[in-house]
């Protein structure tokens, strides 16, 4: 697809034959009643041409109609001995995790906790609040997890939110915490040392710092985990599946705006599960899964600990991560899987203790929640494979409205660029941007999500949820707010977010399609593209770019070979960038993606000074 048809995808949008829509909508009509089936008709939400990697019990299966907690259950019971994760060197059995899961409800009962009342959570990842997440999944109260980088401000706000009359925090948090409690109506406050499931000598350790720093206020509304764990009064109640019933509150990562609280259900997390298991990940028992992102996000809670769980793989529960460390997590547990954000990958190929190191326990390398310029996804595909490794680069996307599951890619389905085609209970089409109006196979638009694992909304914001899902012809659609297409074989393009797409002087410049030009030199680790104030038009691109350790040119070298590519690459002048500037460490959000924000706000200091 040349870079021109991206100038000109609104012409081609409104110059669609009305009476071809009008026969798409008969055929999604005809779809939905079970008449139609035959030739391809040139839509990719009628034509879905990646079933074709799917086998018809899979494609008809059904989601099971359980709660979290029964299909944690009823897939596990039989394997109690076996391992279900690992936390900070101690194993921990389905048995054993069924027995906390059990303690944390009885005394979630015994605390007057009942269904439909919202539990605010703000917790790295620990046994305790994987308990608690499946505790409360069982008495039909629903968690509302939160980041534990937030502010005071940010964390009041959001509790008040929920209403929230219980707060379950780790004990780091508290100095925060103590800062807004008597603020927001909580009676009482849970918190968990990090180090209470975990080898006597931590936990010793552990508690020898909380001493000393003080974090627990002279006050009867603070209660430890601990403490809190032996509270019974005898009450066995256990909460029935309902249909869409919610199973947690997470936050979208403000990429595109405020942070916003998104409902997830039973139903899409148990979609989750049956999608993942399907998409031909590796489903068998004792599959070593190293779980690095945290709770407190759906694509760490969903795909990151739930699924996993559910499916009988050993997970390491990492509480602590940071993206320098991420190598000698791999060294340290050797998985089979692991799943993260593409930047996680530059530190492992710069890291000298990595040099020569056999990654042959690496089956399958899974990367979402950011864009992987082709020629890093080149490159890490190079390194696993002279370091021993059978995995490639499996993309992902999606958003936290959908669960973070919409596309994957394998072995099998795994094209240089794009992000593989749509899961087996899950369309990706390309529609005109904020309308109803699907375009053709091929053509570019805004990327919508069909699914079984969509959010129920954003909670206590109708406004905003009307805007992003919408009930069309054929169902509910998330309008992702992204620009991309999809291909005939159902492969999924992104080309970039309409937010970060730059109008200079009339012209539309998607910075993606930059930041893949400058990656593919040598010399360049990263790159990152975003619009800035321009006296002659108005907003131009500007090109923060990370070098390789091993660069040896100057910094008038490197500009001039980027502007010489650029200038040889089939992209419009005016996508040229105005200014170039060389970073040592490229800003990341809480999550792991590029900040786009904190780039701009480095520019615009830098043009006052």
């Amino acid at each position: 697809m040349e870079d021109k048809d991206i100038e000109n995808y609104k012409q081609k949008i409104s110059n669609l034959n009305i009476e071809e829509q009008k026969l798409r909508d008969v055929h999604l009509k005809q779809m939905a009643t079970g008449e139609i089936q035959g030739p391809p008709v040139g839509y990719s939400s009628i034509d879905k041409p990646w079933m074709r990697n799917f086998t018809d019990d899979e494609i008809i299966g059904d989601v099971p109609k359980l709660t979290c907690y029964q299909a944690l259950y009823e897939n596990n019971k039989d394997y109690l001995y076996s391992k279900a994760f690992e936390y900070l060197g101690k194993d921990i059995t389905y048995g054993e995790f069924f027995k906390m899961i059990d303690d944390a409800k009885r005394a979630l009962l015994a605390s007057g906790v009942k269904p439909g009342e919202i539990v605010t959570v703000c917790s790295i990842t620990t046994p305790e609040v994987l308990a608690l997440f499946y505790a409360l999944n069982r008495i039909g109260a629903v968690p509302n997890f939160i980041d534990v980088r937030y502010t005071p401000d940010a964390i009041k706000e959001y509790i008040k939110e929920a209403n929230s009359k219980k707060a379950f925090t780790l004990d780091l948090c508290l100095p925060r915490i103590n800062k807004i409690i008597n603020e927001v109506g909580v009676d009482e406050v849970i918190y968990i040392n990090p180090a209470n499931t975990a080898p006597a000598a931590l936990t010793f350790l552990s508690n020898l710092k909380s001493k000393k720093e003080k974090y627990v206020p002279n006050d009867s509304k603070y209660v430890n985990w601990n403490e809190f764990i032996k509270r019974n009064n005898g009450d066995d109640f256990e909460f029935e599946y309902q249909e869409s019933y919610p199973a947690a509150i997470v936050h979208t990562g403000g990429t595109t705006g405020v942070p916003k609280g998104v409902t997830i259900s039973n139903d899409a997390f148990n979609s989750v599960v049956y999608q993942v298991k399907v998409a031909r990940t590796h489903e068998r028992r004792g599959y070593k899964f190293l779980n690095i992102m945290p709770p407190f996000i759906a694509y760490g809670l969903g795909l990151g600990l739930y699924a996993p769980l559910v499916l009988g793989w050993e997970t390491v529960i990492i509480p602590d991560f940071s993206d320098d460390n991420f190598s000698k997590l791999l060294r340290k547990h050797k998985p089979n899987g692991v799943m993260g954000v593409p930047i996680y990958w530059e530190k492992v190929m710069n890291d000298p203790k990595m040099n020569n190191y056999d990654l042959s326990f690496l089956e399958d390398v899974l990367v979402g929640g950011d864009k992987t310029p082709p020629a890093l996804e080149t490159r890490i595909n190079e390194y696993l494979k002279s370091h021993n490794s059978n995995a490639i680069l499996s993309k992902g996307y999606s958003m936290t409205e959908a669960s973070s599951l919409a596309t994957f890619s394998n072995k099998q389905v795994n094209e240089l660029g794009s992000v593989g085609i749509p899961l087996v209970k899950t369309t990706v089409a390309a529609f005109e941007p904020g309308t109803q109006r699907e375009l053709p196979t091929g053509e570019i638009g805004e990327l919508y999500i069909k699914s079984t694992n969509l959010m129920n909304e954003y909670f206590n914001n109708p406004e905003a949820t009307n805007e992003v899902k919408q009930l069309h012809i054929d169902g509910e659609w998330i309008h992702t707010g992204d620009i991309g297409y999809v291909d005939e074989d159902g492969l999924v393009y992104v080309k970039d977010r309409i937010k970060r797409m730059i109008i200079r002087s009339g012209f539309k410049v998607f910075p993606s399609e930059i930041e893949k030009v400058i990656t593919e030199l040598s010399d360049v680790d990263l790159c990152a593209v975003v619009g800035i104030d321009d006296e002659k038009d108005v907003t131009a691109p500007k090109a923060y770019i990370v070098l390789n350790s091993n660069c040896i040119k100057s910094e008038d070298e490197i500009k001039n070979e980027i502007y010489s590519s650029l200038e040889q690459s089939k992209l419009p002048p005016y996508f040229k960038p105005v200014d170039i500037e060389i970073i040592e460490k490229m800003p990341t959000t809480l999550i792991g993606k590029v900040d786009y924000d904190t780039l701009k706000e480095m520019n615009d200091k830098k043009s006052i000074k």
